[in-house]
């Protein structure tokens, strides 16, 4: 990515023995494990001139399987678990999937998931048409994350890093609390495991534009009394998202099952893990929303976030009636 940015010849014998006395010096020391940068750069094919920046060289494919099965494993046999994450900048399904499984062999425990940010990103600024259809959110956790999952692969979501990836929330969504907390809770509702980007709880602001140095910058603590005493603040609502997240296991771990209303642009899924089922609304029109779910209740839901009015519960059916535009609300239906 640089002139004077050193690029290891990974097939080299001395130079993988060497990498791997490193990863077994931090491993030895307690570390839980990796997030292994750039892994789709790896390795260079000379014969199909293939480097990661189109397609994957097999051999990175195979060699994280090895490190894997060489060191990590060994580690998790001794009753300490190891785990490593890829930085795997791509929107290619293949690609993200190659890198959990391939051949039957297991690599990473976990990869970045990069077209979920901008997926999120589409979603909180256009609407319900960003959210359905063949190439919306909603058939993307659907019909290739929740299979990934199934199949034992793992999706690691965010909505910006260090990198010129995309705008922090604030910069990207002009300071729109309501766009903010809607992008906030598809990460920390949907399919995978949130990773959150130091700052953005600050509202610090960085446009995608340009050099990536402005998403390094040292963090604004003098901001943080201020959003700490807000209620209606980024960090406050982060916060109990992630708070949120952390009791409610179907959350972390459920199915992800759509739901059809009566009005096209509210939107709706429930969360299932066992008997544990967490339901949430979404209003991705550009008006008030109203709509009758597609489901029968014995009793009545929990609301456990979002404002407690605009809804009711009449002879087993939840109705909304007036949910704010982008708004949303989230149930307990157990």
């Amino acid at each position: 990515f640089w002139e004077r940015m050193p690029d290891l010849n990974y097939a080299n014998p001395q130079v993988r023995k060497a990498m791997a006395d490193a990863a077994v010096f931090w491993l030895n020391l307690g570390f839980d494990g990796f997030r292994l940068d750039a892994v789709r750069y790896l390795m260079e094919d000379p014969v199909t001139g293939t480097n990661g920046v189109g397609a994957v060289a097999p051999g990175s494919y195979t060699y994280f399987q090895k490190f894997r099965a060489d060191i990590l494993d060994p580690f998790g046999k001794l009753g300490y678990d190891k785990f490593m994450v890829a930085e795997n900048w791509t929107g290619d399904r293949p690609s993200l999937k190659n890198f959990l499984m391939l051949d039957g062999k297991p690599g990473f425990q976990m990869t970045l998931d990069f077209n979920f940010g901008f997926q999120d990103y589409k979603v909180t600024v256009a609407g319900a048409s960003s959210y359905s259809g063949n190439t919306g959110l909603e058939t993307y956790w659907t019909q290739f994350i929740l299979p990934l999952q199934q199949e034992g692969g793992w999706n690691g979501t965010f909505l910006t890093n260090h990198d010129n990836y995309q705008s922090r929330p604030f910069t990207a969504f002009s300071g729109d609390q309501v766009k903010i907390n809607l992008a906030i809770l598809l990460q920390y509702t949907g399919l995978g495991t949130p990773f959150w980007y130091n700052g953005n709880e600050l509202d610090m602001p960085g446009d995608d534009k340009g050099d990536d140095r402005q998403f390094r910058q040292p963090m604004t603590w003098d901001h943080l009394p201020v959003v700490q005493g807000d209620g209606g603040s980024t960090w406050s609502f982060a916060r109990a998202l992630m708070n949120l997240r952390s009791s409610r296991e179907s959350l972390r771990r459920g199915d992800l099952v759509p739901l059809v209303g009566t009005e096209r642009t509210m939107k709706a899924f429930i969360r299932t893990l066992g008997t544990e089922k967490t339901l949430v609304v979404l209003n991705l029109g550009k008006e008030l929303g109203s709509t009758e779910l597609d489901i029968s209740l014995d009793s009545q839901p929990k609301l456990l976030l979002g404002e407690d009015a605009g809804w009711k519960f009449e002879n087993g059916k939840l109705i909304f009636t007036a949910l704010g535009v982008r708004g949303f609300k989230v149930f307990s239906l157990e």
